[in-house]
């Protein structure tokens, strides 16, 4: 401890160590020196969970393999069939539309690839956009399931939102020859594939009025 306090001549400048107000200017030193160090750290950590949430929950380089939690971008879509369909994610669509990506992802059962019984690729359409933008998301319905962590993604942070409603299924050979983008880690998928058999298996009631 002696060497330190020897030292902090070196770590926040000379000052004086006599009278109130040099110890006034040297404590305003030393906490200028301490606010840029917590900055420093407190910047760092910001981004800590979304490369954190990114490593546990998404594969970044997959392989382009035929497995359930496949993402691929959806390039077929027009540019009016884009705006259409972003319409129904969110109220106002602010920035650049090009940042927002409209994908696909596989839900298809983890059994029917463990047991080679995949006849249709099932897949569920979401859109993936910058995390800035969140604020302008049409409020959550229950056919909506948002992906709560922002993920890091080429140094940018995104997130996801995938619509129950558009829920489809594709030729197999047609799956197969589309890019494989990201992939979803298998809690994220299954919670997913939990959340979409509850919304399909709504029974729902007949009564008269």
């Amino acid at each position: 401890m002696d060497s330190f306090f020897k030292d902090e001549n070196k770590l926040f400048g000379p000052t004086e160590t006599k009278g109130f107000k040099s110890g006034l200017e040297k404590s305003t030193k030393i906490d200028d020196a301490d606010k840029k160090a917590f900055s420093k750290i407190t910047d760092n950590y910001k981004f800590l969970p979304y490369s954190l949430n990114t490593k546990l929950h998404i594969e970044l380089l997959p392989s382009q393999e035929l497995i359930p939690g496949n993402i691929y971008y959806n390039v077929e879509a027009v540019k009016e069939k884009k705006t259409k369909y972003l319409k129904t994610f969110f109220k106002d669509i602010k920035g650049n539309e090009d940042d927002y990506y409209l994908i696909d992802l596989e839900v298809s059962p983890v059994c029917d690839y463990a047991q080679n019984k995949w006849k249709r690729s099932r897949t569920l359409p979401g859109v993936l956009f910058p995390a800035e933008h969140s604020v302008n998301l049409i409020s959550k319905a229950n056919n909506h399931y948002d992906v709560e962590p922002i993920f890091d993604i080429d140094g940018k942070q995104y997130k996801f939102r995938f619509d129950f409603h558009l829920f489809n299924a594709l030729d197999v050979q047609g799956a197969k020859a589309k890019p494989v983008k990201y992939r979803f880690k298998r809690e994220l998928l299954l919670d997913i594939i939990a959340q979409l058999s509850s919304h399909v298996n709504r029974p729902g009631i007949s009564f008269i009025q």
